[in-house]
């Protein structure tokens, strides 16, 4: 017998069908798996670190708000209490699609040390009906519950 080399033609059908097969399930729509109100708080809760952050470096007190129910943006002073603020350019954070704040009363203001003017609670619904809440002490830490 000769001494043959490669695949048969059985092998390769074989290895078509499994990669076919693994390719139609990676397709499936996952999107019943995501939860927007998971993925928004986050989201929140990064950009109130990186707000955090920067007042610290660039010592300049930064306030987060609502802009809409779905929209965060922030604006900067020299300090929590003064009255007139300038927007911080294109800085804003939108939630994920099907995810909304409860409430757009609330704002929260990191000094030049990072700390928090007030302790806050930002809550997310999603049309899905789920809750996401995160947590903003006065002392600055965050936490998504």
């Amino acid at each position: 017998m000769i001494n043959q080399k490669g695949f048969s033609i059985i092998e390769t059908l074989v290895v078509v069908f499994l990669a076919s097969l693994f390719l139609s399930m990676g397709y499936l729509d996952f999107s019943k798996f995501i939860n927007p109100e998971e993925i928004s708080a986050t989201g929140i809760a990064s950009f109130l670190r990186e707000m955090r952050s920067r007042s610290i470096a660039e010592t300049r007190a930064y306030t987060i708000y609502p802009v809409n129910n779905k929209t965060i943006s922030v604006k900067y002073s020299s300090k929590c209490s003064d009255t007139t603020k300038t927007p911080l350019g294109n800085t804003y954070l939108r939630l994920e699609n099907g995810a909304s704040f409860l409430s757009t009363t609330w704002s929260i203001c990191y000094n030049s040390r990072g700390l928090s003017s007030n302790s806050t609670s930002i809550i997310i619904n999603s049309t899905k009906g789920g809750v996401e809440r995160v947590e903003v002490s006065i002392g600055g830490s965050i936490k998504i519950l």
